[in-house]
This record gives structure tokens, C-alpha cells and sequence, in this order.
């Protein structure tokens, strides 16, 4: 959404294709907190029961979705394609549809290796866009021979930091139920397996002094939480649960310091994918903008972006005592975390949508 918005703000005509969930009753613009400057077309997918992606019915679905999308987008040649769906990318790559590929993920199976294949060996890829450099590094290891004829760029994922939240900090924590006198530590974002907030329950545990807030996560989720804190002492943790899209710049504003815990092995959509090595979290952005100190796992992917003392704290992914540590300075020396949230909204500024935007639209040769 907020590319699509961050596209159309440059004055490309931007229609969004994807799947209508009849669950849904939202005004997703609102709900995403974008414009509404650019036109989405739903088209429907069968719910199937179950979390099993290789279920023949599921397969089918999806299947005849992406089927129905390409055959709109065949109805208009003229159309400049864009994507980061992989089996979209198949779809298109089958029907000769020429289009710009925005990979954030590697084939982890060989069915995934034999897609990837291909799509890239296929004439229809006009240029791809990583996520990471390190994503470019192991895509061009694992198939070298993109690496002479198919033009590729590096956009990490970006924020907006235009979305000032104008409210005071007490205002907002009266709004979000948050306490008014508590040094906080916040962390917002999905709770799958290598997001860290072990390490969080680890930190707080040490740390009774200091309120963590953890704001995401759907039902099954936060009733796993909710057992451990039965199991333990842990009156300074407060979940929030998941929360809608608008909200979570709010959140970021009324914290003092901001975790991004990120472990050695990070798992998306059912703990099946590990991307430590080549992510870019939006998550890492947001907090940037937000103009809050950030603590972050030292990872070297990560440090494509934050350096030590400079525009954040990094800590080891699994010593808690480092976090420990980290959290206590800020603590005390609020001016070190005036001075690291300042540089870290500086450097934000080159990760912006709008500049990610015209990045890709630069090199793909669209003006």
C-alpha cells in the first residue's frame, strides 16, 4: 500500500490487483494510513480451511486467482507490471508479460528453486529489485546467470516520515491505555517464531523498573504469551495485541525507547522461511522516523542500514545481558537517546517511500 502511494505520488496512474477478502469489512486506505490516490481492483480466492499451502484446493484457488489477474493485466499491453509475488511472477512469466520483479524472498525448496528458475530464465523480467544487498549477493550466488543480462537494484524498504503524530506523549498514552509514568519500552510488529520477544520476557524479567509494551499479533499468538506471564513474574509486560496499521506511528510516539530484537533464525508465515540474512523490516524504518532511540540486534543485514552508536544501540540477537545493559543507558542518559534518534531520523531520509519510489522508477526507465 504504501508503495503503491509512494508510485502514484510521483504521477503514475496506479491500480493495485489483489485478493478480496470477504471477512473484511474496513475502508482499507484509513485502515493502511495512505491516500487514496491510486485505484484498487479486488478479484476473489476461495477460503480454504486450514493452513496447509499445498492443499490440491488451495493450489486450485490460487491458481484461477492468478489467472483471472493476468488475464486483466493481458487486456492491457501498454501496462507497466509490477510485483512481489512469486507465483504471480510465474503467471506472468508464462504468458510473455513483461514486468519488474520485487523479491523478498529466496527459494527455500526445490519446487521454489524450479520457479525461480523459471521466471528468470524467462524473457519477461525487465529488471529486479532486492531488498538488501545481501539479498543481490546470494540471489546472483544462486543464479549466476542473471547476473550479465538482467538489470537488478538494491531498495531496502522505506517509511514516511511526513506522519507526524502532533499529540503529546501523555495525550497518546491516555488514548492507547498505556500507563503515564513509565519508562517505556515498545515493540510493534508480528510475534512469529525469531522476532525476539523471548529475549523481550528475558529482558523484562531483569528489569522490573521498566514497562514493555509488545503491540501485535493475532489470537493464538497472544494466548501463548499470555501462558508464559501465567508461568512467571512479569507484571512490567503489557500486550496489546495486533493493532491496525494507522495506529502504530501513535504507539511509536508515545514510547521512550523502541526493541527490535531480531534472532539468528527469523521465520515468516508459519516458522517455515528463514530470511535473517537478506530482510529489510519495515519495521526498521518506522522506527527510524519515529524519532525514538531504537536498541537493535547485531546483525550484519541490519547493519546495512543502523551502525552502533551512531543511529541506534546494537546488541547480541541471543545476550541478554547486552540488551540489559543497552536499556539501562538509555535509560539514564536520555541525552544519548535525543542524539541517536536524532541521526536516525536523518538518515530515514534516504529510505523514504518517495525516494524508493522514484529509485525504481529511475532505473526501470520510467519518468
Amino acid at each position: 500500500m504504501k508503495m503503491c502511494e509512494a508510485l502514484a505520488q510521483t504521477g503514475q496512474n496506479v491500480t493495485l490487483l489483489c485478493i478480496k477478502n470477504k471477512n473484511e469489512n474496513v475502508d482499507i486506505f484509513p485502515h493502511y494510513g495512505v491516500e487514496k490516490i491510486f485505484d484498487i481492483k479486488f478479484f476473489p480466492m476461495l477460503k480454504i480451511p486450514g493452513n496447509n499451502l499445498y492443499n490440491p484446493l488451495t493450489v486450485l484457488s490460487a491458481g484461477i486467482y492468478l489467472l483471472v489477474c493476468s488475464i486483466y493485466i493481458l487486456f492491457d499491453r501498454s501496462a507497466s507490471v509490477y510485483t512481489r509475488d512469486p507465483y504471480g511472477a510465474f503467471a506472468l512469466a508464462m504468458l510473455g508479460q513483461k514486468f519488474v520483479w520485487e523479491i523478498h524472498e529466496l527459494p527455500s525448496s526445490k519446487f521454489k528453486n524450479f520457479l525461480f528458475t523459471k521466471v528468470l530464465k524467462s524473457n519477461a523480467v525487465v529488471m529486479i529489485v532486492c531488498i538488501s544487498e545481501k539479498m543481490k549477493s546470494l540471489l546472483f550466488s544462486q543464479f549466476g546467470f542473471i547476473e550479465n543480462y538482467v538489470k537488478t537494484m538494491v531498495a531496502h524498504d522505506g517509511a514516511t516520515p511526513s506522519n507526524e503524530i502532533l499529540k503529546p506523549r501523555y495525550e497518546l498514552r491516555k488514548e492507547l491505555d498505556l500507563p503515564q509514568n513509565s519508562f517505556m519500552a515498545g515493540y510493534t510488529g508480528n510475534l512469529f517464531s525469531g522476532r525476539g520477544i523471548e529475549l523481550i520476557f528475558e529482558i523484562a524479567e531483569k528489569l522490573q523498573d521498566v514497562t514493555f509494551v509488545i503491540v501485535g499479533g493475532h489470537d493464538e499468538d497472544l494466548t501463548r504469551l499470555r501462558g508464559i506471564l501465567e508461568k512467571g513474574s512479569f507484571s512490567n509486560i503489557d500486550l496489546h495485541g495486533f493493532q491496525p496499521p494507522y495506529l502504530i506511528p501513535s504507539y511509536l510516539k508515545a514510547f521512550d525507547i523502541l526493541l527490535m530484537p531480531y534472532q539468528k533464525k527469523v521465520s515468516l508465515r508459519g516458522n517455515k522461511r528463514d530470511t535473517s540474512e537478506f530482510m529489510s523490516p519495515m519495521k526498521m524504518f518506522e522506527y527510524m522516523a519515529s524519532g525514538k532511540p531504537i536498541i537493535s540486534s547485531r546483525l550484519p543485514v541490519l547493519m546495512e542500514v543502523l551502525n552502533h552508536e551512531h543511529n541506534a544501540l546494537l546488541a547480541g540477537p541471543d545476550v541478554a545481558s547486552e540488551w540489559v545493559l543497552a536499556v539501562t543507558l538509555l535509560k539514564e542518559n536520555r541525552q544519548l537517546g535525543e542524539r541517536l534518534a536524532a541521526k536516525a531520523r536523518e538518515d530515514v531520509m534516504n529510505y523514504t517511500w518517495e525516494e524508493r519510489a522514484g529509485s525504481v522508477l529511475k532505473h526501470w526507465g520510467i519518468t
